[in-house]
């Protein structure tokens, strides 16, 4: 759990991604971001790191945000080390999670 915290910290920088703690993106924004993006394809690289971003961020407010799993994991495949490392954080989290 401490790994998680202090990966999650660095990888919200605060200088620069203070933005995803604010409510200025819609959930809805992000899960249709999410769901179009392509993993093998480098030019959605910043889709992928800005829904992500969003994601953890909600995560560490205490949201639940276990409905965007299906759209996290096809990421799972991502070019990117650092959205396969947000992936990690997330699945993480919500790899045992019961819907029920």
């Amino acid at each position: 759990a401490d790994f998680n915290a202090q990966f999650l910290a660095s990888a919200l920088r605060v200088g620069g991604d203070a933005q995803y703690f604010e409510e200025s993106i819609s959930p809805t924004t992000v899960k249709n971001e999410l769901s179009t993006a392509d993993p093998s394809n480098p030019t959605y690289t910043a889709t992928m790191l800005r829904g992500m971003k969003w994601l953890l961020a909600s995560l560490s407010k205490g949201r639940d945000v276990s409905d965007f799993f299906p759209h996290v994991v096809k990421l799972v495949e991502a070019k990117s080390l650092e959205v396969r490392k947000m992936v990690y954080v997330y699945l993480v989290r919500y790899a045992d999670h019961d819907v029920t």
